[in-house]
């Protein structure tokens, strides 16, 4: 499961931001150190845990910084506990991808609707199939658009505030996607803290939603 990298990583204890999730109330980060322990225990030591609200399914997500890579590690609480009562998680899945993707992305459905910055407004939101992170967007659009151009975005996250939230995406990358139109990268460039914060939250418990779904699938297998 742990590439050659990230083994040699995790020798010793490394510092890393572990997310934890709770029954009620907003996932929390904390600061700690983690080590491989064998091919798939790791060793986590974390301070201020409150472990008694831990979800029954004790899911977190751990991320380690090395060089121009990040390192992020799902795990489940195993239970058991280190010498000087550190945590143990076993790992279900492994992912490794560059620090200029500080912010993961998921597949949702979100509402939305976009125009050019020198349009008029749409009147008509749709329910839109979305790649999305904290940073940027991606989605099939019917509307011709250029690398270079900016889009005024309006988007409601299904579970979220009931207000929408509006911000400023620029087009990166765009594919021709025959008959469905075109497939449109967007890095947005004008977002409000609270904002890109929502987005963050909704990425990481649909990410959350989408590891269960897999944890159940290999438990029941």
């Amino acid at each position: 499961m742990f590439s050659r990298a990230v083994q040699n990583v995790l020798q010793d204890f490394r510092k890393c931001r572990i997310i934890l999730s709770f029954q009620r109330g907003n996932p929390l980060e904390l600061e700690g150190r983690v080590r491989l322990l064998d091919a798939s225990i790791l060793e986590v030591e974390i301070t201020a845990s409150p472990l008694e609200v831990l979800e029954e399914d004790g899911l977190c997500l751990i991320y380690i910084e090395q060089g121009e890579s990040i390192h992020r590690i799902m795990g489940r609480l195993s239970g058991e506990r280190g010498e000087n009562g550190q945590l143990r998680f076993r790992a279900v899945e492994v992912a490794s991808y560059p620090q200029r993707r500080r912010f993961f992305r998921i597949d949702a459905e979100v509402y939305m609707r976009y125009w050019g910055t020198d349009l008029d407004r749409p009147t008509k939101t749709v329910l839109q199939n979305v790649n999305l992170s904290g940073s940027g967007i991606r989605f099939v659009s019917s509307t011709p658009l250029v690398v270079g151009q900016t889009l005024a975005l309006e988007v409601s996250l299904p579970g979220g505030s009931s207000q929408s939230m509006e911000c400023v995406g620029r087009v990166v990358r765009v594919q021709d996607r025959g008959k469905e139109g075109q497939l449109a990268a967007l890095e947005l460039v004008e977002i409000e803290q609270e904002d890109q914060d929502e987005i963050v939250r909704f990425c990481l418990a649909e990410q959350r939603r989408q590891l269960r779904m897999k944890v159940r699938v290999r438990d029941a297998s």
